[in-house]
Order: C-alpha cells, then sequence, then structure tokens
C-alpha cells in the first residue's frame, strides 16, 4: 500500500514536471548548428576537385501564448566556400534571415511550422584576381516532427525530422535556384518557465 502511494507521489511529480515546460507563459530559448568539411570530385570538368567548407546557425527563442503553443522567431546565418585545386579560383557565398516558427506540443512530440525570408551575396574569385560579386534573396518553409527529451527541468535535446524548400534568387536577373528535401537534424533547447 505504501509503494502504491510513494509511486503515484513519483508519478504526479514526473507528470508535473514534463508539462510544467510547455505551459502559457513561459519561454524556449535554444537553436541548432551544424558544419560540413568535404571534398567533391568530377571526372568531366575544368575544374575536377575542389574543397566544400559549410556552416549553419540558427539561434531562435518563443513564447508560450497558451498551453502547449509556443511561437518565436529565430535569425538563419549559412556560409559556404568552394576552393578548387588545379586553380585560385574559389566561390563564397553567404546569407541571413529571419525565420518566425509556431510549435504544438502533444505530450513529448512536437510539431512546427516555419517561414524564413533574408539576403544572400556570393562571390567568384577568378585566377586573374577579378572578383564578381552578385546580390540576392532567400526565401524558405519547412514542416518538422520532434521529440523532447528532458535531461533535467530545464534543458532539452530534440532530435527532429522534416521537410524544407528553400529557393534563392539573383537579384537583376531571371536566375533562382530551389532546394527542397528532407532533413534530419539535432536540436537544443533551454525551457524558462513562467514561475
Amino acid at each position: 500500500m505504501i509503494k502504491r502511494i510513494v509511486l503515484g507521489i513519483v508519478f504526479l511529480s514526473c507528470s508535473n514536471l514534463l508539462f510544467a515546460q510547455f505551459e502559457k507563459g513561459g519561454f524556449m530559448v535554444g537553436g541548432n548548428v551544424s558544419a560540413n568539411f568535404s571534398e567533391v570530385t568530377n571526372t568531366n570538368s575544368i575544374y575536377s576537385s575542389y574543397n566544400v567548407e559549410s556552416f549553419f546557425f540558427q539561434p531562435r527563442v518563443g513564447y508560450f501564448v497558451m498551453d502547449n503553443l509556443s511561437a518565436g522567431i529565430g535569425i538563419a546565418y549559412s556560409s559556404r566556400k568552394e576552393t578548387y585545386k588545379v586553380s585560385s579560383f574559389y566561390f563564397s557565398s553567404n546569407s541571413i534571415s529571419a525565420t518566425p516558427f509556431v510549435r504544438y506540443y502533444l505530450s513529448k512530440f512536437y510539431f512546427e511550422g516555419s517561414l524564413g525570408f533574408g539576403s544572400t551575396q556570393s562571390e567568384d574569385n577568378f585566377n586573374n584576381g577579378n572578383v564578381s560579386t552578385r546580390k540576392g534573396s532567400i526565401n524558405n518553409w519547412a514542416l518538422v516532427g520532434g521529440y523532447t527529451f528532458l535531461l533535467n527541468k530545464y534543458v532539452a535535446i530534440e532530435p527532429q525530422v522534416g521537410y524544407q524548400k528553400v529557393v534563392q534568387s539573383t537579384d537583376g536577373s531571371n536566375y533562382s535556384q530551389t532546394n527542397s528535401g528532407f532533413f534530419l537534424q539535432l536540436g537544443v533547447q533551454v525551457y524558462i518557465h513562467k514561475n
């Protein structure tokens, strides 16, 4: 009998701890970061091989407008550089965008939708020292599902899977590039409770 009472108290305490993270009036602060270093080899190209360095960073903050529903904004920054081995040519690009989002929790599972809009800049650095610079815009949307692994009362690790579409356009031309597909990523979140 005493065991059942103790187990019941422990269960209720854990339940309150779990759902306190997602109550109205609380905040969530976190984000994602990734880096990639790779080598690309082409068999039928004057630029037969090159190294790629890319970096992505997205800090975010959200506010629980009601229990289990948060809305917020992030700032996404990405950079990419391609350095070609047979010449001194290299290509680099940077983008920064605002990414408002809405997230809904079902227990520890969550579903999220986000939009993004911002600007890009890229440079081609040629062998003769000439540099060609292009500016443009970036727009994207993403749908994500994930799970919240609570490490303690405040910190969580959040693996997620999603689908996104990214469109980059160059100013003063009809050129645009569209990338879309599924992704896996791991995020870290800090929950700040109202009490």
